[in-house]
């Protein structure tokens, strides 16, 4: 942003957590007022009043889903510039949360000059994804292209099944489901474990999710 100072929201249930990300977030030079709330419906009082250029959530509070809050700021503030400061670093997690209007993500887990970068590239105009996840994404997609090359990638119905072991269902529910033999369903499993190289079916779910593979609901 230029030519003005940002104002900025903190939102967290940890009054340590608040405290920290306001020094860090005041001293840079960018910044201007600092506003702290510890609850959704704190959030939503003081924007019957104002708006403010940056929001910094957490997704865990004690009156309402995170992101449940991140919809209802993107819904009366379109323009908002928000960024999602969370303790959840699986991968399924933050692909839910990166299908949302936001425009950043650092875990808590993170340097504080991650913040910081997020902070600047944001109020810049810019999307930013914490180094983590985007080493995650890559080694993903890195294995996915070895296994496509390698000859090893899955068939339409080798996807099918894996989609509904993901879910649960044992193998006779996937034949029926698929319209499939017990027999057909097992070849395909089979297949999946060696492919994924899945110890059993639990580690082939992971497996699947880590290659995003499959999208699991949590």
């Amino acid at each position: 942003m230029k030519n003005k100072k940002a104002t900025v929201l903190l939102v967290d249930d940890h009054a340590l957590i608040l405290q920290g990300l306001q020094s860090v977030i005041s001293e840079m030079p960018e910044i201007g007022e600092v506003s702290l709330a510890s609850s959704g419906n704190e959030v939503l009082l003081m924007l019957e009043k104002r708006s403010f250029d940056l929001y910094i959530l957490d997704l865990e509070l004690p009156d309402m889903d995170g992101l449940t809050l991140l919809k209802k700021i993107s819904q009366r503030y379109p323009e908002a510039h928000i960024i999602v400061n969370t303790m959840h670093e699986e991968p399924w997690i933050v692909r839910k949360i990166m299908q949302q209007n936001l425009n950043g993500i650092v875990f808590k887990s993170s340097e504080v000059s991650e913040l910081v970068d997020a902070v600047r590239i944001v109020l810049q105009g810019g999307i930013y994804f914490c180094r983590e996840f985007k080493e995650f994404e890559l080694q993903s997609a890195k294995r996915r292209k070895e296994m496509a090359e390698s000859g090893m990638w899955l068939t339409q119905r080798e996807k099918e099944v894996l989609k509904e072991i993901a879910v649960g269902k044992q193998t006779r529910e996937i034949a029926e489901c698929l319209h499939v033999s017990v027999n057909t369903v097992e070849t395909h499993r089979k297949s999946l474990m060696m492919k994924l190289e899945a110890r059993n079916a639990v580690d082939l779910v992971i497996k699947a999710i880590r290659l995003g593979l499959v999208q699991v609901e949590r």
